[in-house]
């Protein structure tokens, strides 16, 4: 006997297009999840990396799947050494994965040879500073023996290292001897004469000389002075004394001149001699052993429009001066 076919189960149709569908929007989900993922992981937001070290930089690349081409080193004073300078992609930027991001590396300043100039003047040192690019830093003054005035005696830092351009530069500048002061002595009741003999020692500078008829103290006694006793004063720092005359010189008391020489160079001292000769006579105003090129202020007392000056050096006249 022949079997009769089995019969289909009811809504197998139905059953096969329903898992067709759940298996088709399972895949379409998963497609679309996948290509999200990918996306974010083909592409990559470019880091601020400008101003970061090159090590620092390649970390923060490296997180973002990017690379590093340093495109160009560059002499930077405001950037310091192997830092970023400026970066192509800029920050913020989206770009895919795995691209490289140039970068301008600063080299810092450009650096010069550091010139001499101990021995110098300060205005010549100066002009060598500035030729290389270097600025005059903090400049210090020092009393020396050693050195003429203005003379750089030191500098730091030393000369022939290699410094920074724009870097500044300290100087030591001599400022000449230590210059020797006084305490203003008490001229009252002192001689005009008594009173030149201590200037020329002390190197005071008499400029202004003022008299007043007194018959109660001699004739060129001190009555007045500046700068007063007790005073710390300088060589060729400026003075002046009020005198007594005698009420029958009032109508001729003469008049005040200061008689100025510089001694020329040699190797010795030299004798300076004055002799003044005005409408009272011929007579000695200065006669001293006198250092090469000292500067030598004599004041006088000179009377009448006629008046004059010689000067003799060991003996010798070397000038006739008109007063």
């Amino acid at each position: 006997m022949k079997r009769k076919p089995r019969a289909r189960a009811p809504h197998l149709g139905r059953y096969l297009l329903l898992v067709f569908s759940i298996s088709l929007l399972a895949f379409i989900f998963s497609t679309l999840i996948t290509s999200r993922i990918l996306n974010r992981v083909m592409v990559a937001e470019v880091p601020e990396i400008t101003g970061k070290s090159v090590e620092a930089a390649r970390g923060a690349l490296r997180l973002k799947h990017l690379s590093m081409d340093i495109a160009e080193f560059r002499f930077d004073a405001h950037v310091p050494l192997n830092q970023i300078i400026a970066q192509d992609p800029k920050p913020g930027q989206t770009v895919k994965s795995g691209r490289m991001v140039k970068v301008i590396v600063s080299r810092g300043s450009q650096t010069v040879k550091l010139p001499a100039v101990i021995g110098l003047p300060v205005h010549e040192a100066g002009q060598q500073l500035s030729k290389k690019g270097i600025l005059t830093g903090r400049v210090s003054q020092w009393y020396t023996d050693d050195a003429p005035k203005n003379i750089i005696l030191d500098q730091w830092p030393a000369a022939d290292q290699y410094i920074a351009q724009n870097s500044r530069v300290d100087l030591l500048v001599s400022a000449g001897p230590l210059p020797v002061r006084w305490v203003m002595p008490n001229l009252k009741g002192m001689t005009f004469n008594e009173v030149t003999r201590l200037f020329k020692f002390t190197g005071l500078n008499l400029q202004t000389l003022k008299r007043q008829t007194n018959d109660r103290y001699a004739a060129n006694t001190v009555l007045e002075q500046k700068p007063a006793p007790g005073e710390r004063v300088e060589p060729d720092q400026a003075a002046s004394v009020l005198i007594t005359q005698k009420s029958g010189n009032a109508e001729n008391p003469g008049r005040y001149v200061t008689i100025r020489y510089k001694l020329p160079a040699a190797k010795s001292a030299a004798r300076l001699k004055l002799m003044l000769k005005d409408d009272l006579g011929v007579r000695e105003i200065h006669n001293a052993m006198e250092r090469p090129n000292a500067e030598i202020n004599i004041p006088a007392t000179v009377h009448g429009d006629k008046a004059g000056v010689t000067i003799m050096l060991n003996g010798l006249v070397v000038e006739e001066r008109a007063l």
